[in-house]
């Protein structure tokens, strides 16, 4: 019952986050609608093997967003557990996320290591200097990067709770995890989008 309300408590505070958000930074929806539609030409247009990681990308998207939506509404808004045909479909497109996770960590987590212009924010947030602000969308594009790929992990712990080793208790607690791991990963790849769409629309400016 706690995770349940906290998880609502969590997706209702993105949902009044993301309008106070845009509202506050006129010039981000443009600039989201544009780098979507930029992006998915890439993704999918004749040269898409050469754009294979965008290709996977928003692959991803919408299998996040069908388990999202097969997960929360049953059991966080109406209080039931999954069955029926929104559990198959769910199950069914468990391993389609696995393998597309998998390659999206694999192709981007070099391009999001952390490295000296991440110390440099750091430093210089500790020391709240003029030139934070200028690094922070690219740090916390890293941040939330890692904190998504952690995220998907715990939500990957469903698959123990498939074998007897743990009992039913174990069993239970596994499950709940994996509640809470994906309302963390449905927070943190919107949040990673956002700074990705900041950090080109910066670059564009620039």
């Amino acid at each position: 019952m706690v995770l349940r309300i906290l998880s609502i408590i969590a997706l209702l505070l993105i949902a009044v986050w993301l309008p106070v958000f845009f509202k506050k930074n006129p010039g981000s929806w443009d600039a989201c609608k544009a780098w979507f539609a930029g992006e998915c030409k890439a993704a999918f247009g004749k040269e898409w093997r050469r754009h294979w990681k965008r290709t996977v990308y928003f692959m991803l998207l919408p299998v996040v967003a069908v388990q999202a939506l097969t997960g929360f509404i049953p059991f966080m808004i109406l209080g039931k557990p999954l069955g029926g045909f929104t559990l198959m479909l769910h199950v069914v497109l468990a391993p389609v996320f696995a393998v597309l996770a998998a390659a999206f960590v694999l192709g981007r987590a070099d391009a999001h290591t952390f490295d000296k212009k991440s110390a440099e924010f750091v430093n210089a947030a500790i020391a709240k200097k003029e030139n934070a602000s200028a690094l922070a969308d690219e740090f916390y594009a890293k941040l939330f990067f890692w904190l998504l790929v952690i995220s998907a992990v715990i939500v990957a712990s469903m698959v123990f709770s498939m074998y007897p080793i743990f009992g039913t208790i174990g069993q239970e607690n596994l499950l709940n995890i994996h509640r809470g791991g994906s309302v963390a990963l449905f927070l943190f790849i919107i949040l990673f989008t956002l700074r990705i769409v900041r950090l080109q629309a910066d670059k564009n400016d620039n």
